[in-house]
């Protein structure tokens, strides 16, 4: 099959290419997908539709790089869209006449024909009706072991999509994650909210980002593992941080934001009780389903302490804890210490609406062998409270840079800083990656902050 306006190279057929011992894999799984049973009912129910979607979407991914980036970079939406709504018949009966015969056409047809049945379930799931609620997530989890999640996925004119990726236009309403990645599970959550708030909401959140001024940590020497590792015990700041937090969460409610965060390590089990009294008595009202971050604190876990953040709605109420996997250690010498903590084995996901939010702790997000989990991951929106100097906000900035062209995911990054520099009136006492949509276009220095609180729309302004 060819496509239909589509400036394509030549192909050869795939019986015939030196290249066909390495298609091989991809070509069996794409048949194998193509004569599932399943096709006989995907119309009639969703959670089939989407373990189809699933399959072809993996089966896309783990094509050759060579094949998936010489096909999908080209592909022009408007012929993507004419060949969709021109399948009709072909896709309710396995091996319909859709699909190309295997063993006669080129990889590259193969590929392409995959590549339209994927974004054809994408467009009718988009197009039914589904309700979200705790008790249905099992209908988003697939038997292929991946959650297909109702969100969209492009922003702006899709004709201006050509040149990019799978991960990036591959799907346009849907995002897709593993419940497991190398040894990580990820577990899915629903906002409380979801269903609540109108039909059209804005492309963006307004955040409020928090951190202290004068912030010390006090620590004491772990009794288990490496002499030199600690586990943080308190706090001081000034000004005291129960006023400090009062007059964060005033200044929230005041500035209309639906999103609150707060650093890693700045947020002890007293200050999260007092942000939810706080919350039921002023809640913020903003126009996306609201989300606290209220950084993360040392708790005792089963059998360590735990790097530990808690994610509250707009009233206080709890939704998710999340644990840092990756222990902050001081690097670059043998006497240096680390964070004494039981490594989280999750990643948190919440469904909030159109959107896909993943919660990661200061180095489970900047650490450069992380990336992997983070693409596969596919959210919307990245929220890291993080504590740190300029070369870790430096590799959160890179990080997020990857994640923006890759997936289209924003980060925001809150990030508490222990060297103040400057009088104290005036000192940096933070750095703030505010969701950019170009974030390497925040220097080092774009991100540094001398307020306690700070606001700001997720498309890449200068908080204010």
């Amino acid at each position: 099959m060819a496509w239909v306006g589509f400036k394509s190279f030549r192909v050869r057929r795939f019986c015939r290419t030196g290249k066909a011992a390495g298609h091989r894999a991809f070509v069996d799984t794409v048949r194998e997908i193509a004569a599932l049973e399943a096709w006989n009912h995907w119309d009639g129910e969703q959670s089939v539709a989407r373990d189809l979607l699933a399959r072809l979407f993996r089966a896309l991914s783990e094509a050759a790089e060579a094949l998936r980036i010489n096909r999908v970079d080209r592909y022009v939406e408007k012929d993507i869209d004419t060949r969709v709504q021109q399948i009709g018949l072909g896709l309710d009966t396995p091996n319909g006449p859709f699909w190309p015969d295997f063993d006669s056409v080129s990889v590259e047809e193969i590929f392409d024909a995959a590549f339209l049945a994927m974004r054809m379930l994408d467009e009718k799931l988009f197009q039914e009706p589904y309700v979200i609620m705790p008790e249905l997530l099992d209908e988003f989890e697939t038997k292929s072991g991946y959650f297909v999640l109702p969100c969209r996925k492009i922003t702006g004119d899709p004709e201006h999509m050509t040149g990019q990726g799978l991960s990036r236009r591959g799907l346009l309403y849907h995002r897709i994650a593993p419940v497991q990645h190398d040894g990580v599970r990820l577990a899915l959550n629903v906002h409380p909210d979801v269903g609540l708030t109108p039909g059209h909401l804005p492309s963006t959140r307004k955040v409020g980002a928090a951190v202290f001024s004068d912030l010390q940590l006090e620590t004491r020497p772990s009794e288990i593992n490496a002499p030199g590792n600690f586990i943080v015990t308190g706090l001081t700041a000034d000004p005291q941080q129960e006023q400090a937090v009062t007059d964060q969460c005033r200044e929230a409610v005041a500035a209309g934001c639906d999103t609150l965060v707060w650093p890693e390590l700045t947020m002890p089990p007293d200050r999260v009780e007092q942000v939810r009294r706080l919350l039921r008595d002023k809640p913020l009202d903003g126009d996306r389903p609201a989300v606290v971050v209220a950084g993360s604190w040392h708790v005792e876990g089963d059998k360590r302490f735990r790097n530990r953040g808690e994610v509250l709605d707009g009233r206080g109420e709890r939704i998710l804890c999340f644990d840092k996997c990756l222990a902050y250690m001081e690097r670059g010498t043998s006497e240096g210490g680390a964070e004494d903590i039981e490594p989280g084995e999750t990643v948190q996901l919440l469904l909030a609406e159109d959107e896909l939010i993943v919660f990661m702790i200061c180095l489970d997000f900047c650490h450069v062998n992380r990336l992997a989990l983070l693409e596969a991951c596919d959210a919307s929106l990245v929220i890291v409270p993080s504590m740190g100097e300029g070369s870790t906000i430096r590799e959160h900035t890179a990080r997020a840079a990857v994640l923006q062209t890759t997936n289209n995911t924003r980060t925001v990054v809150v990030q508490q800083r222990l060297k103040q520099a400057g009088p104290s009136k005036n000192a940096l006492i933070g750095y703030i990656l505010p969701g950019a949509a170009k974030p390497l276009k925040f220097t080092e220095n774009d991100t540094l902050t001398s307020r306690r609180f700070s606001s700001f729309y997720t498309e890449g302004e200068k908080p204010q």
